[in-house]
């Protein structure tokens, strides 16, 4: 079967301007040069103009964000702790923003010639402690941009969960000495907050991009690569686990769009696709796409004990529940239609 090529726009070249703050590595983030706008047909189409991208996380959402900025008509500057290759126009600041002296050497970047603070939105892809979270809110947004962290639905205790998962489910403890404990921490700092400057967390489901690949528990399997080649996937509770993924473009969008949601203001929002299926399906998809056999294998419980939390159904409820937000709509074929072309 083979895979179409889908019409997703028009070329971008690809180049930043860059601020260097000591020893970097290189890095490069994945632009479909075809999910990029032309920068000549781009017009504003929000209320801010100036975006900042806080990259890392893992999650290779910086890409997504930064093109959804740019359809915006935005201007894109990203803040990542190494060098990235970014579409033209996009200015890159580089600095790792867990070194003591992160602030000290990141003030003047924030500010614009008059010393006045540039950004009206800050998209924070890489928040992962509270640390990350005070920075963002007592730091970063400098006391005039709209936060957005972006969180983990993995967040919610999984042995309290509704299904589908409700808003007022409860949450992991924030104690916890796991990735999901330490976010939800972060998100507390956000939440006890007095609300100036104004925030929303997102918390997306699976996230379908080219950086994720189907990940699920046990987490860090490259299950793409091994449907590709042939090799047996480990699928925990035989791949039964009922799943509701975003695509990353999805995802990106609502982030843009929440600073200038009434909904979205100082408010929690859970972001999940259009459509529930078991993981297995979604693997068998992926393996139709690739023309390859899918060969299940058992997961090993040992590969993955630090997100147990993902060890139960992740869904919500349908339809879309907000009025001023963007509606996911790119179906689970869709995604790995776009992932694998």
């Amino acid at each position: 079967m083979a895979i179409q090529d889908m019409n997703l726009g028009s070329s971008q070249e690809t180049s930043a301007t860059k601020h260097v703050i000591g020893g970097a590595r290189q890095d490069s983030i994945s632009f479909d040069p075809r999910t990029l706008p032309s920068l000549e047909k781009c017009s504003q189409t929000t209320s801010f103009r100036n975006v900042l991208v806080i990259s890392g996380g893992g999650r290779g959402l910086t890409g997504a964000v930064v093109a959804a900025a740019l359809r915006e008509g935005c201007q894109v500057s990203v803040l990542a702790e190494c060098e990235l290759d970014l579409p033209r126009g996009v200015e890159l600041f580089v600095a790792n923003r867990n070194s003591p002296d992160f602030e000290e050497k990141t003030r003047k970047f924030l500010r614009d010639e008059n010393s006045a603070p540039r950004f009206e939105v800050l998209v924070d892809c890489g928040g992962s402690f509270p640390a990350h979270a005070r920075q963002d809110l007592t730091f970063l947004a400098n006391g005039k941009a709209h936060v957005v962290f972006i969180s983990d639905d993995l967040v919610y205790d999984p042995e309290a969960r509704s299904f589908p998962t409700l808003q007022d489910d409860p949450a992991v403890d924030p104690f916890k000495d796991s990735r999901c404990g330490m976010l939800r921490a972060a998100e507390l700092e956000f939440i006890n907050s007095p609300g100036v400057p104004s925030w929303t967390i997102l918390r997306p489901t699976m996230i379908l991009n080219r950086k994720c690949g189907l990940s699920l528990y046990p987490p860090c399997v490259p299950r793409l690569k091994l449907i590709a080649e042939g090799r047996p996937v480990p699928l925990a509770c035989e791949g039964r686990l009922l799943v509701q993924p975003i695509a990353a473009n999805d995802l990106a969008t609502i982030a843009l769009k929440a600073p200038s949601s009434p909904e979205a203001k100082n408010a929690v929002i859970d972001c999940a696709g259009p459509v529930r299926l078991e993981f297995i399906q979604l693997c068998r998809l992926a393996a139709k796409l690739l023309e390859k056999p899918l060969v299940p294998a058992p997961a090993d419980a040992a590969d993955g004990e630090s997100e147990e939390a993902a060890l139960c159904h992740r869904i919500y409820p349908l339809p879309w529940p907000y009025q001023t937000l963007p509606a996911p709509t790119t179906t689970p074929l869709e995604a790995l239609n776009a992932i694998l072309m």
